[in-house]
């Protein structure tokens, strides 16, 4: 799922399966998606990876896992949920 606040490109729709996730993932990536620096974060009180890109927040990866793996991989990119970077998004 992605969350781009209708500000900057995200997938409309949840993407379902390990293939169409894995295809999607790739298409990104071609297209630059994963360029800058990451760190690993608190992020609304989960382990999540904070990619920022000339010291801007561009994206927050969250994982929803669970004893059978990955389940949920979460993208926010919406700018003014990033923008709280340190308040209420992210510790």
């Amino acid at each position: 799922m992605t969350d781009g606040g209708g500000k900057v490109l995200a997938a409309l729709r949840p993407v379902y399966s390990k293939k169409k996730v894995s295809a999607f993932l790739q298409g990104i990536y071609k297209r630059g998606s994963f360029q800058g620096d990451f760190s690993i974060t608190n992020i609304n009180g989960e382990v999540g990876i904070l990619q920022k890109v000339n010291g801007i927040p561009s994206k927050a990866n969250m994982f929803d896992v669970r004893k059978d793996g990955v389940m949920n991989i979460y993208f926010v990119m919406n700018p003014k949920k990033l923008s709280k970077t340190g308040h209420k998004l992210f510790s």
